[in-house]
């Protein structure tokens, strides 16, 4: 008489204990950013892994399909009452949905004795990120404090006011920040000479932003109705992109006259 055993094992039991990220703040084109998810299994028998996953939602819903995920380590087996970490870097879109945005996880597995899919489909404790708008430059206005001018005349003011319409900062260089003049028959913006006398360096997100300038009319100026247009480039000085505006809301105009 020939006999065998075998051992009975508590079915493998997969619960995702925790998913975590490295970052609190996160903005539109992000990458390499990294997410935690713990998973243990509280069961005996080994799961083999099939499939682990990264879930975000906002207010609105799921907005996963505005992250690419990328696994950067994770186990194919997790052993009977082992615990293991599942690593992935995560990038974000051009236009992701702004404010508080949750981080979960789930994750398929068999119990490698029976074939039993195993499924936990959210983590016992999320984590989130807010996601801030870039910086975004708006020239509302330009204005002047004259209605006409005399060619070779000298300190005439000129005021330039810009909205960052953004969450983060944009850094500004000086020279960034312009006026253009143009006729009816196109630019003669080398007809004047600009002299900045206040040249903010940022502009906070959802703060104004006032450019002063004096300008000097050349004797040789092209005379009648010109326009006054402005424009504006800076740096975000979270993600690094540009942020920028090359058309006021409202221009100004003035009359050029000989003197």
């Amino acid at each position: 008489l020939t006999t065998d055993q075998w051992t009975v094992q508590r079915r493998a039991a997969l619960s995702i204990t925790s998913v975590q990220t490295d970052t609190d703040v996160i903005w539109a084109g992000a990458s390499q950013i990294y997410v935690t998810m713990i998973v243990s299994n509280q069961g005996e028998a080994t799961a083999g892994i099939i499939a682990a996953v990264l879930k975000f939602g906002a207010s609105s819903g799921d907005v996963s399909s505005e992250y690419t995920v990328q696994t950067v380590s994770a186990p194919a087996w997790l052993a009977g009452d082992e615990t293991s970490m599942f690593l992935f870097s995560v990038a974000v879109s051009d236009m992701p949905t702004n404010g508080t945005v949750t981080i979960d996880g789930s994750i398929t597995s068999a119990d490698i004795n029976s074939g039993y899919i195993i499924t936990d489909y959210s983590s016992d404790s999320r984590d989130s990120w807010a996601v801030r708008q870039g910086a975004a430059l708006s020239i509302l206005y330009i204005a002047c404090d004259s209605g006409a001018v005399s060619t070779g005349q000298n300190g005439i003011l000129l005021t330039m006011v810009v909205l960052n319409k953004g969450e983060n900062t944009a850094g500004i260089y000086a020279s960034d920040a312009m006026l253009h003049f143009y006729s009816s028959t196109g630019e003669v913006t080398e007809d004047y000479n600009l002299n900045r006398i206040i040249s903010p360096s940022s502009i906070p997100g959802g703060e104004t932003g006032i450019y002063k300038f004096s300008v000097s009319v050349s004797e040789s100026a092209s005379l009648g109705m010109i326009t006054i247009e402005g424009s504006i480039s800076g740096t975000d000085t979270i993600n690094g992109k540009t942020a920028g505006d090359y058309s006021a809301d409202i221009n100004d105009n003035w009359v050029v006259q000989r003197r």
